[in-house]
């Protein structure tokens, strides 16, 4: 928790759904504002490194892939450990990671749960941020994103997802897209 904030019940019981999750997991996760978030992802990310002991991808968007490096480390993630030491730990900024790398992110994605096991770990856990499809005015993009995710996480392969919309972006989308992300997901918190 970042500083003194008391963090709302319906952020804990989210917490508590994701900590519970299995792999082949694919949730998506509206959170109110970076707050919000800033206080949902340090608990998490700490107990899928340590307790689940997982790989971890995390791909912020409304916070730099450095701002996040500094929240991880106030509460508690040694991130120079993960990160360099264990490498169990990638930090990238999600619209590069969508839009900027030469490498599709489905494969890219796939391969570190292949090099999770290799490595001893027991599987994935990817936190992405869906807020660049959104900037670069790309839904169809994020439709067909979140399609292909779908068909991706499944429990014979050590890997799950949780896909970040901020509000503010995810209240843009009309009813039939927020039906087609919501059956695309295994559950909405």
């Amino acid at each position: 928790m970042i500083g003194k904030t008391t963090i709302p019940a319906r952020v804990h019981n989210a917490i508590d759904e994701i900590r519970g999750s299995q792999y082949g997991s694919h949730y998506s996760i509206v959170y109110n504002n970076l707050k919000t978030l800033r206080n949902m992802y340090p608990p998490l990310i700490r107990q899928h490194l340590k307790a689940k002991n997982d790989m971890v991808l995390f791909l912020p968007f409304y916070d730099s892939a450095e701002q996040v490096r500094k929240t991880l480390s106030k509460n508690k993630v040694d991130v120079k450990k993960y990160e360099n030491m264990e490498e169990s730990l990638i930090i990238m900024d999600a619209d590069r990671a969508y839009f900027g790398a030469s490498t599709d992110i489905v494969p890219f994605v796939a391969s570190l749960a292949k090099l999770a096991k290799e490595s001893g770990k027991n599987g994935l856990s990817v936190f992405e941020d869906m807020g660049p499809f959104f900037y670069y005015n790309k839904l169809n993009d994020l439709l067909k994103y979140e399609t292909s995710l779908s068909s991706s996480y499944r429990p014979w392969i050590k890997a799950k997802a949780f896909c970040l919309y901020n509000k503010m972006d995810y209240d843009r989308l009309v009813i039939k897209q927020k039906e087609m992300i919501s059956k695309n997901h295994m559950k909405e918190l």
